[in-house]
């Protein structure tokens, strides 16, 4: 009886010890799957906090020309959007008085980070058509698109500045904010890139104060261009070759040789024959480079010079 009673305690000491053993292990797996849980939630912490601090630390393109002295920067709620527009130091001077006021549109920014990723933020990495109008004597302003350098606007979403990114509600708050800055008493002279050049186009057909346009490398059929590239189509964007600018608005269009993304090609086919402009090709320029080479000749052309 002692020898089966010691045995039956000695196996039970035995199993009771695995149990603690197992218990054990039990525990030591939990605790390394908390603090696993506890660094992937500080890592993910201090992540975040960093990116905020980078981005925080970024800056616009047009911060840049802040400090440029001449320059005024004014934020203008168009409707629904919000724009950010500069204007220069004759365009202050003579607020007021009727004349000539050149409109600057910046081109389509990067709307995609990759074919199959939108960028958080569209704005261009360089304002081409602002350094442009430092270059302009006349009265000047640079009409900022919709969604564009930070304006932390509410009203946006990443449809505005991919497939609608010519929708009438584009074109129409840009129309307000112009009537906010320019008024009533002024000839308007668009100037655009790319897809500014695609937004001057639209807005002079839906504009009654509009004197001549002016489009670098413009986007003038956007149909026509995401067929070329093999894009996706710009669904609920208007295209601007479905709308006749009147006769008495002067059109100039200018493409690089060496533009692969507006090619001459292009253009042509979306001018056709019958509208009133004049087309001409800038030799060893592409779609960014060499502008401001030629920018001083154009101006002059705007003046008859």
């Amino acid at each position: 009886m002692v020898l089966r009673y010691t045995s039956i305690e000695g196996q039970a000491v035995k199993t009771e010890r695995k149990n603690i053993e197992k218990i054990c292990m039990l525990s030591d797996c939990l605790k390394k799957v908390y603090l696993k849980h506890v660094f992937r939630s500080v890592y993910l912490l201090l992540a975040a906090a960093l990116l905020g601090a980078i981005s925080g630390c970024q800056t616009s393109a047009l911060d840049a020309f802040r400090h440029t002295p001449g320059l005024t920067f004014k934020e203008v709620f168009g409707g629904p959007f919000r724009h950010q527009l500069v204007l220069n130091q004759a365009a202050m001077a003579q607020a007021d008085v009727p004349g000539k006021l050149h409109v600057y549109i910046e081109g389509d920014g990067q709307p995609w980070h990759r074919p199959d990723e939108v960028a958080w933020d569209p704005s261009p990495k360089r304002a081409l058509m602002l350094d442009l109008m430092m270059l302009d004597p006349a009265p000047a302003i640079y009409l900022g698109r919709p969604c564009y350098f930070s304006l932390d606007d509410p009203a946006c979403s990443a449809i505005w500045w991919t497939h609608q990114r010519y929708a009438p509600d584009i074109v129409r708050s840009m129309g307000r904010a112009l009537d906010r800055v320019a008024g009533s008493n002024k000839q308007l002279v668009l100037l655009g890139h790319s897809g500014g050049g695609a937004l001057a186009m639209l807005l002079a057909a839906h504009r009654s104060d509009v004197q001549e346009v002016v489009t670098l490398a413009g986007n003038l059929d956007p149909d026509a261009w995401t067929e070329w590239h093999g894009y996706s189509p710009l669904r609920g964007s208007l295209n601007p070759k479905d709308f006749s600018l009147p006769e008495a608005v002067k059109q100039r269009h200018y493409v690089g040789s060496r533009d692969d993304i507006v090619p001459l090609v292009l253009l042509e086919e979306a001018l056709g024959p019958d509208r009133q402009h004049t087309l001409q090709v800038l030799e060893n320029a592409d779609h960014h480079c060499c502008w401001r080479e030629h920018w001083v000749a154009i101006l002059n052309a705007l003046d008859g010079r």
